[in-house]
């Protein structure tokens, strides 16, 4: 389990610092999508995923180009 927000509403500066609380009360890892979420989150000892690959029907081309990105670490 992690915690997660419509449309990464929980990663804004609005919400970070009260799921960044919950997260370190209840134990459990925050899902991020960009560097700068991930970073901050792990200043704060939250676990958090080290890639996120949004899905779209539309936009199948980003998918794959992340995928083959992703494959390389």
């Amino acid at each position: 389990a992690y915690l997660d927000g419509h449309q990464h509403k929980h990663v804004t500066p609005d919400n970070i610092d009260r799921v960044i609380r919950a997260a370190q009360y209840y134990g459990l890892p925050i899902r991020s999508r960009l560097p700068t979420d991930r970073l901050h989150l792990q200043q704060n000892g939250i676990a958090t995923p080290s890639h996120f690959v949004s899905w779209h029907p539309e936009r199948l081309s980003v998918l794959e180009e992340r995928l083959l990105v992703s494959r390389s670490f």
